[in-house]
């Protein structure tokens, strides 16, 4: 059997404060009965260098990001034209419809016609799937409309479906809708068309379980970023209502290139309702409609990594937190991400490696072991 895998670097905190960050990735499989067994083969973390839509390993993260990747299964794989699923921990429900294949007909001086569902057995929930996307448009655009408002481009999601900004035959005609909405904030015929694209933010979010981006609001404001169209009055944005955002990002993100506002809270990657303070080792996450066989409760192992430095003849144990728990439904495989933060006593060389000093080490004289092996 292959052992877990590891790295370290040397990092900042969210007070700016030097650490050596110690990553370490487990990989278990999960039972029928949702109790979680370390698998055989022990995937490394992946190269930082090849483009990924999420980078396996921050050096910190504040909070515990939980994803879930996989697909809808209907009940006893009987075709269903919509049903729910969900990501429930404790009192933490994220529900989404999960829709049948819909298109759009055009009607003159009208609202658009939404066809009905398509039954299906199985969807995919990855963001794909939920509102957003570009809007489909075959007309040339004119120099000021492509210099307008994101030109097109949904910016809670630029990789769904549905976004269209002109009531137009040739935009809405076979325009395939989203089949991945909150129940309770759904697009109607009457809502389809943004009409001026800096009405985007009143259109309804993209619900997933999966990754976000960090190019997509609201995780960019965390880069010092916020898209053109927001209201002044930033009490009316959903992501505010909802306490993903304070009221004033727009001021913070005024300056991106003269003055950054950059927070490491970017580095939490997951759907907004699914970042937790740090979970325990022994958390429970029910998962609804992700398996035809009917719910299933995933145990986390209970256990978590011991990690120990030594550094000029002094040991300190170090507390792990949970960054990341990856849940991927159709493999049945979980994945945990683990870090560990030490403060060094004295500050560290922050130089990197050159030509003519390629094996200088920053960590010199630290040494990490995690469950009792050596990690550097």
């Amino acid at each position: 059997m292959q052992l877990p895998t590891g790295q370290v670097m040397l990092a900042v905190d969210d007070q700016e404060r030097q650490i050596v960050s110690i990553g370490w990735k487990e990989t278990y499989d999960i039972a029928e009965d949702g109790f979680c067994g370390l698998a055989k083969e022990q995937p490394p973390f992946e190269d930082p260098t090849e483009e990924k839509p999420e980078p396996e390993f921050f050096p910190y993260k504040s909070a515990t990001d939980l994803v879930v990747q996989g697909a809808a299964h209907a009940p006893s794989e009987r075709s269903v034209p919509e049903m729910i699923a969900a990501v429930l921990v404790g009192r933490m429900r994220k529900e989404i419809k999960v829709i049948g294949d819909r298109t759009c007909t055009y009607q003159q001086g009208r609202a658009p016609r939404f066809s009905d569902p398509e039954p299906f057995t199985t969807m995919p929930l990855g963001y794909e799937r939920a509102y957003g996307g570009k809007d489909p448009s075959p007309r040339e655009k004119t120099l000021e409309e492509l210099l307008a408002v994101h030109s097109g481009t949904y910016p809670r999601n630029d990789r769904g479906k549905g976004y269209v900004l002109a009531n137009e035959s040739d935009s809405i005609e076979g325009l395939a809708l989203p089949n991945l909405e909150n129940p309770r904030d759904r697009l109607a015929p009457n809502r389809l068309v943004v009409g001026d694209p800096s009405n985007w933010w009143k259109q309804p979010l993209s619900e997933s379980f999966d990754w976000t981006r960090p190019h997509w609001y609201p995780r960019m404001v965390h880069l010092g970023l916020a898209p053109e169209g927001l209201p002044s009055d930033e009490r009316l944005i959903p992501e505010v209502k909802k306490g993903y955002l304070p009221v004033g990002h727009q001021r913070l993100c005024a300056n991106p290139f003269t003055d950054p506002h950059i927070s490491l809270r970017f580095t939490n990657g997951a759907s907004p309702e699914l970042i937790f303070p740090y979970f325990r080792a022994d958390e429970q996450i029910k998962l609804k409609g992700m398996r035809p066989q009917g719910d299933w409760l995933v145990q986390l192992p209970g256990t978590a990594p011991e990690m120990l430095v030594r550094f000029r003849g002094a040991s300190s144990r170090v507390l792990p937190v949970l960054h990341t728990v990856l849940i991927q439904t159709d493999e049945a495989r979980l994945t945990l991400v683990w870090r560990g933060a030490w403060s060094p006593p004295v500050k560290l060389p922050t130089k990197l490696p050159t030509i003519q000093n390629p094996d200088f080490d920053p960590l010199e004289g630290v040494a990490i072991w995690i469950n009792g092996q050596p990690l550097h």
